[in-house]
């Protein structure tokens, strides 16, 4: 199969005509058309463009080799929450989170950090970064990681005193 047949191949895969699958990749039905006929190659930027609105292998487009598509976020996704055993509940959070552009994932973010700061004692708060942004995803990771065992450290003092709840809400 070549690749312009592998091109008519995910247009099929996908159900979609001729003019669905060019406007979905900025191209009219006949540039589709003739491609899928073989009468013009795939460009570069026509492939990018089929790759990135399809979720297609680019190896497999290329080459035939591979998969057709690209695991399905929701395929890795899986696999994190099996192994973290996540909850219904953390697993959507996450896919949203994920789901969102960039610049909402920051605002999220931003809030979280400052929701966290609003019921962490004063004394914990010298720790914390005037603004979530300026920090790497790894130093966010080990903050987060240090703000979990200081509330999971709480916890279990509270379970051991009998006190009950440490105000967090399970997913």
């Amino acid at each position: 199969m070549t690749e312009n047949e592998r091109v008519r191949a995910i247009r099929k895969a996908k159900g979609i005509t001729l003019e669905e699958f060019g406007s979905q990749i900025g191209v009219g039905k006949t540039a589709i058309s003739k491609i899928e006929r073989s009468e013009t190659r795939v460009t570069d930027r026509t492939r990018i463009s089929i790759c990135k609105a399809f979720g297609v292998n680019e190896e497999w487009l290329r080459t035939g080799e591979g998969e057709m598509f690209n695991a399905a976020p929701t395929d890795e996704l899986d696999a994190l929450a099996k192994r973290y055993n996540l909850s219904h509940g953390v697993y959507v959070l996450i896919e949203k989170l994920v789901n969102l552009p960039e610049e909402r994932q920051h605002i999220i973010v931003d809030y979280v950090l400052e929701a966290a700061k609003a019921l962490l004692p004063e004394e914990n708060l010298a720790h914390q970064p005037e603004y979530a942004s300026e920090m790497s995803q790894e130093e966010m990771r080990a903050e987060f990681e240090r703000q979990w065992d200081i509330e999971k450290e709480r916890r279990e003092k509270s379970e051991a005193s009998g006190s009950g709840s440490s105000g967090m809400a399970s997913a």
